[in-house]
């Protein structure tokens, strides 16, 4: 509610660009579609629930898609952030827990040494269960 207060007091204008134009952008959806989207997300939340149980133990994932400069992130922040999460941003959406670490590092087209990194995702509160499991995984780099 804060925020909403917030926006009816100040409006967009002062926000940073980027999460302005995704409040504009957002204008005209309508209450059935939130709705629908709610159900969708909760049946996806189900069948991700339902393979941790049944399947797996830890998801390992690559932490990001790519790198940018900040030049190339400012010229399509949404853009770039959406495909920089490819592999994790569902995480958020389908409650389950994560921590990002340190995997080595990976060189580019242009022959730069970039770092590379894996993710370890749980359903929630396991997360004492992936911070060991990320521990040991650093510890066994040393």
């Amino acid at each position: 509610m804060a925020f909403k207060d917030y926006i009816t007091e100040h409006g967009l204008s002062l926000l940073h660009p980027v999460i302005r134009s995704i409040f504009e952008s957002s204008s005209g959806f309508s209450a059935t579609k939130a709705w629908e989207d709610i159900f969708t997300l909760r049946r996806f939340t189900r069948k991700a629930a339902a393979q941790f149980r049944d399947h797996i133990d830890v998801l390992v994932v690559p932490s990001t898609a790519t790198h940018w400069t900040v030049k190339e992130v400012d010229e399509d922040p949404l853009g770039r952030n959406k495909i920089l999460g490819s592999f994790t941003h569902f995480g958020n959406l389908v409650d389950l827990c994560a921590v990002a670490i340190p995997a080595g590092t990976w060189v580019n087209a242009s022959g730069s040494v970039m770092p590379f990194s894996i993710t370890l995702l749980a359903p929630a509160g396991r997360d004492e269960e992936i911070m060991g499991l990320a521990e040991r995984f650093m510890a066994s780099k040393e």
